[in-house]
């Protein structure tokens, strides 16, 4: 199928060639536009037709938008042009697109500048596949000498690079990375392949091959085109016109190096597991790590600390062993002696120094180990309510209330103003036996509880490799969002999208009087938000982890109606399948249903499983 020799034989003949079309026009030329018109009707523009429907039928962007005209009022352009589309981002200006021009075709990520003002996005939202460059390149082991890099101008003029040699060019990353040109403007950023005429006569059907591939290839770069909140981690506030730090690392390939450190140590974690862990941390610096004894809870803490460079030695880890005596804050926050004396607790102590002017941008963990050998609610009521009263203040930094009142610190005392600072996280650790207490509602509705109970004692392949902690600063795990306005006002589509499934799981609760408050919800929406934000999880998994740990935690009971609310949080997990009924074979009915693979949230549904089980036997809880 070589079609393209028609294509180039009619552009370098009549392409660029203007025909008055208007017969009132003084410079009307009827023999002429009676030529133009005969043209529409020769093979050229059948051929590119057809290999346009062909690209379109074996590229994973299904969605055709247009293709555009070879001639508009008597201008007979250079080029041939199609754009391809997914369906959901048809009124967006992005597209990957097709050229043919006169010496050459062209494959590449681009912007369409007519539809610019009618666009979803903008332009600078759509040069934000940048940030992906480098873990695009990695993941699909790219071959950069074999792509170009187009810049600085609007996808006809200005600079371009082989993408080997712009990966090797600081000067050429930050002019791209800035996104504008001297006058402040911001200017079209595109990638893509170019193969030359004499190559595409040669190899026609090759050619087609190669240009299905790249279009596959740099679809996941065209999804990075969307709008989107522009919140990116910058380091002393150095960042480029686009909001990408010079030092920006994007968070997927800094959760790839948190894993391979974790590795070395000895410890296997997956990647879901670990991008599920930053983003509970990045939703609300508060986790419940829960499960068996000698699962690692407490070791994930460490590394995933030591990971980003926080460790016991410079003060930015610690752990406290939590106490079953503990029946107030007293070792956590302090107490006055005798003499009227205030002595601090130990997490007073951290928060005192994670506050210091030189430490406030380091991201400071604290695992409370076997937290609930005590009563949570005793010793941890004070934090758990002043970390609700959070709020961005003028400059973007999130405060809270003061730890002491007024009346019990006076002016003077170092600890007298204190307050949580925004790079404090607690991640307390739970072991699910008799011998500890359960957990509150006020305690469930304010964490996500991440279970890790599944043990693969087959998991034995070790990174052998020393590897060094990745440097971040606290915008890594800074929360984004603490009110449902702010992420109504980066994607408010989606929010509406995720707050209508929220809304549909909390119907079902609600039949028995488990259903939750705005607190859960928001929190949900934030964890959703974020994760669209940084690329981590699909959008089905992200949300599979939020049944998990929002939900299902605060299920327990005995009565009947325990168990139809699990029968239909299993058939909202398996909307694919086939609906479970309460029947007395709804055990069994669940376990064909798991087995079928058809579940969209699959770590929900086999939990809800195993709740059922426990049901039979005469009591369900998330915890036993």
């Amino acid at each position: 199928m070589n079609n393209f020799k028609v294509i180039f034989d009619f552009l370098n003949k009549y392409g660029g060639n203007i025909v008055i079309a208007n017969k009132n026009n003084s410079n009307y030329n009827e023999q002429k536009h009676s030529q133009l018109i005969t043209l529409k009707a020769t093979s050229f523009d059948n051929e590119w037709k057809s290999i346009v429907e062909h690209i379109m039928n074996k590229i994973k962007v299904k969605k055709i938008l247009s293709t555009q005209q070879w001639q508009n009022s008597g201008n007979i352009f250079d080029y041939f042009w199609t754009q391809f589309k997914s369906e959901d981002r048809l009124d967006s200006a992005s597209s990957i697109s097709v050229f043919a021009r006169k010496s050459s075709i062209e494959v590449k990520l681009t912007w369409h500048f007519a539809y610019g003002k009618k666009s979803q996005n903008s332009l600078k939202q759509h040069n934000m596949w940048v940030a992906r460059l480098e873990n695009w390149v990695n993941g699909k082991s790219i071959d950069t000498s074999k792509y170009t890099i187009w810049y600085g101008g609007d996808g006809n003029e200005g600079n371009k690079s082989t993408l080997e040699k712009y990966f090797n060019s600081n000067d050429e990353k930050d002019l791209v990375l800035n996104g504008s040109d001297s006058s402040g403007k911001t200017f079209l950023i595109e990638i893509g392949k170019e193969f030359n005429k004499e190559y595409v006569v040669a190899n026609g059907d090759k050619v087609l091959t190669e240009i299905i591939n790249t279009t596959d290839e740099i679809e996941e770069l065209y999804k990075a085109t969307s709008k989107r909140i522009d919140i990116i981690s910058t380091n002393n506030n150095e960042s480029h016109g686009l909001g990408i730090s010079k030092n920006y690392y994007e968070s997927r390939l800094k959760i790839d190096e948190i894993r391979r450190y974790v590795i070395s140590k000895s410890f296997i974690y997956h990647y879901n597991d670990l991008a599920n862990f930053y983003l509970s941390l990045k939703t609300k610096p508060f986790i419940i790590l829960a499960g068996i004894s000698g699962t690692g809870k407490s070791k994930l803490v460490k590394l995933f600390a030591n990971a980003v460079g926080a460790t016991s030695d410079n003060g930015q880890y610690n752990i406290i062993s939590v106490k079953p005596d503990w029946n107030d804050s007293t070792e956590l926050f302090g107490y006055k002696n005798i003499n009227d004396e205030f002595v601090p607790g130990k997490l007073t102590e951290i928060i005192f120094r994670a506050s210091k002017e030189e430490n406030i941008n380091k991201p400071y963990f604290i695992c409370l180990d076997e937290m609930n050998l005590a009563r949570v609610e005793y010793y941890l009521s004070e934090y758990l309510s002043i970390i609700e009263s959070r709020e961005f203040d003028v400059d973007n930094n999130i405060k809270t209330d003061r730890l002491f009142p007024a009346e019990y610190l006076p002016e003077g005392n170092k600890y007298a103003n204190l307050r949580i600072p925004e790079n404090i996280y607690i991640v307390g650790t739970v072991n699910m036996d008799d011998t500890t207490f359960a957990f509150s509602r006020k305690v469930l509705d304010r964490a996500n509880t991440i279970e890790f109970s599944d043990v693969d004692l087959d998991a034995l392949d070790f990174n052998n490799e020393e590897c060094e902690s990745i440097d971040v600063d606290n915008n890594f795990f800074k929360t984004s969002f603490l009110n449902i306005k702010d992420a109504l006002n980066t994607d408010d589509a989606f929010v509406r999208q995720t707050n209508s499934k929220v809304k549909d799981i909390n119907e079902i609760l609600e039949q028995g009087n488990k259903n939750f408050g705005y607190r859960v919800r928001d929190e949900i929406v934030f964890y959703m938000l974020e994760n669209k934000i940084n690329d981590l999880l699909s959008e089905d998994e992200a949300f599979d982890f939020q049944i998990m740990q929002k939900i299902l935690p605060i299920i327990t009971g005995s009565e009947l109606l325990v168990k139809e609310i699990l029968i239909k949080l299993f058939n909202y997990c398996n909307t694919n399948g086939k609906e479970v009924t309460a029947t007395i074979e709804y055990i069994k009915e669940c376990e064909v249903e798991l087995k079928s693979g058809k579940i969209k949230y699959k770590k929900s549904a086999k939990k809800i499983l195993m709740m059922l089980r426990g049901y039979e036997d005469g009591f369900t809880s998330f915890w036993a």
